[in-house]
């Protein structure tokens, strides 16, 4: 018998099958990000909230909020709510938001929740 304690990779076939996570790794490898691969891709990307992403991706293209917010139309004030959590990113938003940092618009949208 085991010990009962679930692995990494176990907690994280429940949230991402196997196959999307290479991709993932794939993806993010291929546009130059390191991740330190002793953390599942669960917890170094779908254990952060889209908020956490979006301000991640935002400070590492060395933009401001209201910069940001001039590519993709969007209040500063807006963004700040959206990286904080306090609104969820709707498709649109974060649509616009990938298109102007470079990013997959999926890492930002997960479904409207409210």
């Amino acid at each position: 018998m085991g010990s009962g304690k679930k692995k990494d990779s176990d907690s994280f076939a429940v949230a991402c099958p196997r196959a999307i996570a290479s991709e993932i790794k794939d993806y993010l490898r291929a546009r130059g990000c390191e991740l330190d691969f002793k953390l599942s891709v669960a917890e170094s990307v779908f254990c952060r909230s889209p908020g956490a992403l979006l301000r991640e991706a935002r400070e590492g293209a060395g933009l401001t909020q209201e910069a940001l917010g001039r590519l993709c139309g969007l209040n500063h004030r807006r963004l700040s709510a959206l990286e904080k959590g306090r609104e969820d990113i709707g498709e649109e938003a974060a649509r616009k938001l990938a298109a102007a940092l470079g990013i997959d618009w999926r890492l930002l949208y997960w479904g409207e929740s409210r």
